[in-house]
């Protein structure tokens, strides 16, 4: 087992492309995601990758709502089980849809997430 602290994480995170500075070129399946000598960089949304986090993260620069849409476009439709509407009511998270992470308490972001 490797070392904490030892980058796993970190590179997971490149090669997701959710962690700034990491150069280089990432390569997966064939399919270049990054390739800075090229200016290539396939932006987050595009990647076919999950991510599962420890903590109930978010993007920091999307609200409540656009996160919410943004894992909503990851599932195919047919897959879907629930609407978005009825996963937020049932969430009861309706009030904080425009709120940035920034300002929701760690109950609501576990919500959210």
């Amino acid at each position: 087992m490797p070392l904490s602290g030892s980058g796993k994480t970190t590179l997971l995170r490149g090669i997701a492309g959710l962690e700034r500075g990491c150069v280089g070129r990432v390569v997966v399946n064939g399919e270049v995601w990054q390739d800075d000598a090229k200016g290539l960089l396939v932006p987050v949304y595009r990647r076919p990758l999950g991510f599962v986090f420890q903590e109930a993260s978010l993007f920091s620069h999307l609200d409540v709502q656009r996160n919410l849409h943004y894992g909503q476009r990851r599932v195919p439709a047919s897959q879907q089980r629930v609407s978005l509407a009825l996963a937020i009511e049932l969430l009861g998270i309706e009030s904080l849809l425009e709120r940035m992470p920034s300002a929701l308490s760690g109950g609501e972001r576990q919500r959210v997430a």
